[in-house]
């Protein structure tokens, strides 16, 4: 058994019987599809030269209050009498007046589109259009009353009648309305039977259930659930019976057939593909949004300080903690690189003092006062540091560096929307987002 049938009851009868059921709700199910897909076929049904299927037609008609079209249909009647009098005598002095008529009921057919009442209209142009390519001639009118005339009847008018026109008029029919306003429909006569046959079946699995789980009659009738699909009763909207497919695919998938071991196949194959589609539209769909608040903020009011008590607060804290990371972590690793830095500032600037000249001239003066230098700007360098580290602890210094930082934001805010920088940045957070897009879906394609 499949995964998916363990979310359902298993079977409770022996195989035997259980295979009958699914049996009857085969033959139910196939003959809703064949009931809702009927007039589709109808023609086929008619026409098929391979199998005759009209002993179907003449079967189910009566169901869906369907007739012949008594005005096709006589119009037929008229032209198989010509072709029969045609062949037997040509000569035959009744073809004129049989031919007459059928030029009235070809002008009569196209002035009152006997197809309409059914949907039909199509056929009526093929006619029209068939036999205005075969006469060459614009109207259709016109066209059969040359036709169906003594100078142009012979042998191969008649079988392009019969092949190419017959078929069309066969087409049409006639189908009455009931006293609801609706055509009649009888197909819950044929229905109602494995209805019956349904809602017994379920009256006994549930009966069945409640007593071998010792539980409520109601409780096994919840058990089987989807088994209600089966009791839909509708007589014009057919097309929720096509709701029985729900229980029908849980007994192919208990019993293994070959349309539970397609429906699994279909299952395992697209149902991954599915999930690996949604999570991508939701990847794309979330990067989306992403560029749709970069477009919409201002980038300038952001680094503005805010009012909040609650945001001066966490502001506070994190300027404690980058304060505390930058002395203790960041500074002391950096001391050898400032120290030489300040040291060359300090030279450059006195290279230009006449005295200094005079003193690096002297060797051993000159690796003194190089030496010297060097460790002042250590000492300085370590001064800063440890001014911080006080500063850092000091009620006040966190303040003059929480002005500091402030002020910092606020002029930097300032110049920002001084020199419209706004949509310079949107720019480049949306390209980088646009490159990050491409290279996901690219990664997805490979």
């Amino acid at each position: 058994m499949s995964a998916r049938s363990k979310l359902f009851q298993p079977i409770l009868f022996p195989r035997l019987v259980e295979w009958f059921f699914y049996l009857v709700a085969t033959a139910n199910i196939l003959l809703v599809i064949f009931d809702l897909t009927y007039f589709e076929f109808r023609t086929f049904y008619i026409n098929n030269d391979s199998v005759n299927l009209e002993p179907i037609v003449q079967l189910y008609d009566p169901y869906k209050g369907t007739e012949p079209n008594f005005i096709t249909q006589g119009y037929i009647d008229t032209a198989q009498k010509v072709k029969a009098k045609y062949l037997q005598n040509p000569q035959d002095p009744e073809i004129p007046k049989l031919l007459l008529d059928l030029q009235t009921k070809s002008q009569s057919i196209i002035d009152t589109d006997p197809f309409a009442r059914v949907g039909k209209t199509g056929s009526l142009e093929r006619i029209k259009n068939r036999i205005r390519k075969r006469m060459n001639n614009k109207s259709a009118t016109q066209s059969f009353k040359v036709f169906w005339s003594v100078e142009n009847l012979n042998k191969d008018e008649l079988d392009f009648y019969e092949k190419k026109l017959e078929p069309l008029f066969k087409s049409n029919y006639f189908r009455r309305y009931g006293e609801d306003g609706e055509f009649i429909d009888k197909f819950w006569q044929i229905d109602l039977y494995f209805i019956g046959i349904f809602a017994a079946e379920l009256f006994i699995r549930a009966l069945y259930i409640s007593r071998k789980s010792k539980t409520s009659f109601r409780q096994g009738l919840a058990t089987r659930w989807y088994d209600f699909f089966w009791l839909i009763f509708t007589v014009h909207w057919g097309w929720l019976r096509l709701l029985r497919f729900i229980p029908y695919l849980v007994r192919s998938d208990q019993l293994d057939t070959p349309v539970g071991t397609a429906v699994d196949y279909i299952n395992d194959r697209y149902s991954v593909l599915l999930a690996d589609k949604v999570s991508e539209l939701v990847v794309l769909q979330i990067i989306d949004q992403v560029e749709d608040t970069i477009r919409s903020t201002n980038f300038s009011d952001v680094l503005q300080p805010s009012i909040s008590s609650k945001t001066n607060y966490k502001l506070d804290k994190f300027i404690d903690r980058q304060t505390q990371t930058l002395v203790q972590s960041i500074l002391p690793g950096l001391e050898p690189e400032v120290a030489q830095l300040v040291n060359h500032v300090l030279t450059a600037g006195l290279e230009n003092n006449p005295a200094y000249q005079t003193l690096q001239k002297t060797p051993v003066v000159g690796k003194l006062q190089n030496a010297a230098l060097e460790r002042f700007a250590g000492n300085m360098y370590r001064a800063v540091i440890n001014i911080l580290e006080d500063s850092s602890n000091d009620r006040k210094g966190k303040q003059l560096a929480e002005q500091l930082v402030r002020k910092f934001s606020g002029k930097l805010a300032a110049e920002l929307k001084a020199q419209n920088v706004d949509n310079e940045v949107r720019d480049i957070l949306i390209a980088v987002l646009e490159e990050v897009k491409q290279n996901y879906l690219l990664q997805r394609r490979l």
